[in-house]
């Protein structure tokens, strides 16, 4: 019989782009048998298997890591025959709150759901230093809480399935909103006559000061170098956080001013580059 999560099993990636394969990567040096399936492609060092039926015969844990909302539908309808009482799914994705409480379907194959998007980027992955916002039944958490040790160093519960989800969005609203005025802030500077990466210095623990700021000037600093986090991403987000307002009845006034800034950035430049990018396109 499989081993069950809490006896640590294979864990199982599906998605191995940017995050996917360095989670991947992660969990195979902390000493995790890992097997990894991407109908995308992505890149990492760790086995993989050709196909999602193979991934559930040989793992106990699956680790959700998709671009988008119907890549995940499309992974768990697939996935419904494929699991049970032994399996804990792990939805790392950004996507739709809807969309995250629908996995909850799985429960009736006896399968324990965790809607658990996270905080941090690329190089939080490799650190193990990612905030996990899991939703979903305190079993579920506790089965995947040894899984999630070897990348997040912060597990934060938030409420039932979906309420990871709800949290993130919140996270991605203010994101996005610190991202721009950041890069914003970086640009008067230039103008003014200071060096670009000079202002996080001169910010540094004042009120004004923020994580998104030293970020992006550090990411500045470093360029050319590896993509972190993208507009692109940035943006469709920003556009699932517009929805969830909508949803709620909510009016936004800064999100639509920030979406444009975002969606005007894609207009005019590569949109899988850095987000430092924004400081230096007017």
């Amino acid at each position: 019989m499989r081993p069950d999560a809490e006896t640590a099993g294979v864990v199982g990636v599906v998605g191995l782009g940017a995050m996917g394969g360095r989670l991947a990567d992660r969990l195979a040096a902390e000493g995790r048998p890992v097997l990894g399936y991407d109908p995308f492609g992505g890149t990492t060092g760790a086995d993989r298997v050709d196909d999602l039926a193979a991934l559930a015969e040989a793992a106990s844990v699956l680790l959700l890591v998709l671009p988008t909302a119907a890549a995940v539908r499309g992974v768990a309808a697939d996935l419904a025959p494929l699991v049970g009482p032994d399996h804990v799914l792990v939805n790392h994705s950004t996507v739709a709150v809807r969309d995250a409480a629908a996995l909850g379907s799985l429960a009736g194959t006896g399968c324990r759901v965790l809607d658990a998007p996270f905080s941090g980027g690329t190089e939080s992955a490799v650190a193990g230093t990612l905030t996990v916002f899991a939703g979903g039944d305190p079993d579920a958490l506790r089965a995947a809480q040894p899984v999630l040790a070897a990348y997040a160093s912060r597990v934060v519960p938030c409420g039932p399935l979906g309420a990871g989800t709800t949290v993130k969005l919140l996270h991605q609203h203010l994101v996005a909103a610190h991202v721009v005025a950041a890069a914003e802030t970086v640009r008067l500077a230039v103008s003014a006559g200071l060096a670009e990466t000079a202002v996080a210095g001169l910010l540094a623990g004042t009120a004004a000061d923020s994580a998104m700021l030293q970020v992006l000037v550090a990411r500045l600093a470093d360029e050319p170098g590896p993509v972190r986090g993208s507009t692109r991403i940035l943006h469709k987000d920003a556009t699932l956080v517009a929805g969830f307002a909508e949803g709620l009845g909510v009016r936004l006034d800064l999100l639509p001013a920030v979406t444009r800034v975002l969606a005007r950035h894609l207009e005019t430049a590569d949109a899988d580059r850095d987000i430092a990018a924004l400081a230096r396109d007017a």
